[in-house]
Order: structure tokens, then C-alpha cells, then sequence
């Protein structure tokens, strides 16, 4: 069974790996005057798969906003579709929240 993660957490992840991406690159540039046919090829190799991780990271963060349309866009359609049970749950998740906050 898949673990899901929740948005935020794709979300911080997705900032990161930017952050990591852009550290790289970064390094390799800072890197361009280090001289030798070694320095040269690993540097082109880490300029592929910078290039590479931050296609997908683009198309991660693509899949991600998708799905976070779909999940509101579902939730508009069902407020919109049962508006009396719907104000059933906030009234009711309101009655109790001000049960708890009395008990303070």
C-alpha cells in the first residue's frame, strides 16, 4: 500500500529540490574556471542532470498544482451540490469548537 503525502509536504519537498537544483548549478559555474579534462566532464555531467532534475521537478510541480485544482474543484462541486449538509458539518465542527474553547 502507497504512503500518501499530503500537499504541504510535496509542496516543502518541491522547495527544496529547487533549492538543491539551483545549489548545484550554482557550484558548477562557480567550478568553470577549475581547469582539466576531468573537472570539464564532470562538470558537464552534473550541468545534465541539473537540467534533468529540474524537468522533472517541473513536471512534479505540474502533477502536484493538478491534483490540487481537482481536489478543490471537487470540493466546490460538492458544496455546491449539498449546501444544507454542508452547513450541517461547519455548524456542527462550530458547535464543538466552542464547546472546547468554553471548557478553557
Amino acid at each position: 500500500m502507497a504512503k500518501t503525502v499530503t500537499a504541504a509536504a510535496q509542496i516543502d519537498l518541491l522547495a527544496d529540490l529547487r533549492l538543491i537544483v539551483s545549489d548545484v548549478e550554482r557550484l558548477v559555474s562557480d567550478t568553470a574556471t577549475v581547469s582539466g579534462e576531468l573537472s570539464r566532464e564532470a562538470r558537464d555531467q552534473l550541468v545534465a542532470k541539473a537540467q534533468a532534475a529540474r524537468q522533472r521537478l517541473q513536471e512534479t510541480e505540474a502533477r502536484v498544482e493538478a491534483q490540487a485544482r481537482a481536489v478543490a474543484r471537487s470540493a466546490d462541486d460538492y458544496v455546491h451540490t449539498h449546501p444544507w449538509q454542508t452547513a450541517g458539518a461547519v455548524g456542527a465542527g462550530a458547535f464543538l469548537l466552542g464547546l472546547l474553547i468554553g471548557r478553557r
